[in-house]
C-alpha cells in the first residue's frame, strides 16, 4: 500500500504562539512579536513550529547539549485502552508545536500512532533497523524517518509485519539491549531531534522490554480504573527484575488518565482509583492529569483518514489540549528536554 501524508495546517494562533516562545525562559514576557506566516487558518493568521523554533533560540542564545542522543521517553501501559498510543501522539505532537525537534517511533504493530499521523506504509520500522543493524554492522535510520511537520516533527512508522520481530529476537544474545545499541550506534543522526518519543504496544513482548531498556525513562498511562491500577504493580515489578539484571535505572512518571467531573456518573469509581493511585505511588505520580474528553476520541476517523489528527491540530482551544500542552511542559522540565541550536 502506497505511503499516504495528509496535508495540515501545520500551526498555531497567535495567542498559544506567544505562549510557546515564552516556554524557553520563565521570566520573558509571553507576549513576544512573532513574525506571522502567510499560511492562514480562517481569518487568523498561524505561526508554524519552525517559526515558533526559531523564536526561542533567538531568545535563548544557547549552546548544543552536551549529550549527544537526547532524552528517550518510552511510554508504557499497564493494559490496552489505557490512552497509550493518545499521549505519545498529542505529546509529541505538543512539543513540536513548541519549538522542540520530536522523533516519533511507532513500537506497535497495531501502528494506531502512524494512522493518527496519516501513514500508512510497509516502508521500514523500527524491527527493519534492527535487522539491518545486526547484519550490515550499521542501520540506515535516514531511510525510515518520515516527515510530519517540517523541520520540528519526524516518525519511523510502524506495520503489521513488525510483530514478527519478537522470534528474530528469541535467538539473540543480549536482546534487551539491542535497540540501546541501535540507538548508541546512530547517536550522530539522532542527535539533531531535542527528544524521542516511544510507543510500545500494549503487551509484554520482547520489543518492549528493549525499547524500555533504550529509554529508561517510562511514561506510563493508567487509566482510573481498578483493573488498570491493580496491573500498574506487575509493571513495576518488571521494571525492577529489569534494573535487579543489570540495565540502568528507570525514572518513571504514571500519568493518570480519565478524570472526570463530579457530575458524571462514574466520578465515585474514578476517584476511588485516583487515591488508590496516589496512596500506591506517590512519588512518581505526575501532578498534571488527562480529563476523559471526546477531543481524543475524535483524533481518530476510520473512515476519513484526511480527518486524523491530534487536539493541537484539531481543537487547540479545548480543555483537552490545553491539558496536553501543560502536561508537555511539566515533563520537558522533568526529563530536562532543551531546545538544541540548528546548525
Amino acid at each position: 500500500m502506497a505511503k499516504r501524508l495528509i496535508r495540515r495546517v501545520l500551526g498555531v494562533k497567535k495567542r498559544l504562539a506567544e505562549e510557546f516562545v515564552g516556554v524557553a525562559d520563565p521570566d520573558f514576557h509571553t507576549y513576544f512579536p512573532l513574525p506571522a506566516t502567510q499560511e492562514k487558518a480562517g481569518y487568523h493568521r498561524i505561526y508554524t513550529p519552525a517559526e515558533i523554533r526559531r523564536a526561542r533560540q533567538t531568545l535563548q542564545q544557547g549552546s548544543k547539549r552536551e549529550q549527544l542522543l537526547p532524552p528517550v521517553l518510552c511510554v508504557r501501559t499497564p493494559k490496552g485502552g489505557a490512552g497509550k498510543t493518545m499521549l505519545t501522539s498529542n505529546l509529541g505532537s505538543t512539543l513540536a508545536m513548541q519549538g522542540y525537534r520530536v522523533l516519533l517511533i511507532d513500537g506497535d504493530p497495531q501502528a494506531s500512532m502512524s494512522k493518527i499521523f496519516g501513514i500508512n506504509t510497509k516502508k521500514k520500522h523500527i524491527g527493519d533497523l534492527l535487522e539491518e543493524q545486526s547484519s550490515k554492522g550499521r542501520a540506515d535510520f535516514q531511510s525510515a524517518v518520515h516527515e510530519i511537520y517540517p523541520g520540528v516533527l519526524d516518525i519511523v512508522p510502524s506495520f503489521i509485519s513488525m510483530a514478527s520481530i519478537d522470534l528474530w529476537l528469541v535467538g539473540k544474545p543480549f536482546r534487551e539491549g539491542l535497540v540501546k545499541k541501535l540507538f548508541q550506534a546512530n547517536a550522530d543522526f539522532l542527535s539533531r531531534y531535542d527528544v524521542i518519543l516511544v510507543d510500545t504496544a500494549p503487551s509484554t513482548s520482547l520489543l518492549t522490554f528493549s525499547l524500555m531498556v533504550a529509554a529508561t525513562n517510562l511514561l506510563v498511562v493508567a487509566r482510573l480504573e481498578p483493573q488498570c491500577i491493580e496491573t500498574l504493580d506487575q509493571m513495576i515489578s518488571n521494571v525492577q527484575e529489569l534494573e535487579a539484571s543489570g540495565c540502568d535505572q528507570f525514572d518513571i512518571r504514571i500519568i493518570a488518565n480519565g478524570v472526570v467531573a463530579p457530575s458524571h456518573p462514574m466520578s465515585d469509581s474514578v476517584e476511588s482509583a485516583a487515591v488508590a493511585l496516589a496512596q500506591r505511588f506517590p512519588e512518581i505520580i505526575e501532578e498534571k492529569v488527562l480529563s476523559l474528553s471526546p477531543s481524543f476520541v475524535r483524533q481518530v476517523d476510520l473512515y476519513d483518514p484526511s480527518q486524523c489528527g491530534t487536539v493541537i491540530e484539531r481543537e487547540p482551544n479545548s480543555m483537552a489540549c490545553r491539558q496536553v500542552i501543560d502536561l508537555a511542559k511539566s515533563l520537558a522540565r522533568h526529563y530536562k528536554i532543551k531546545l538544541g541550536l540548528d546548525e
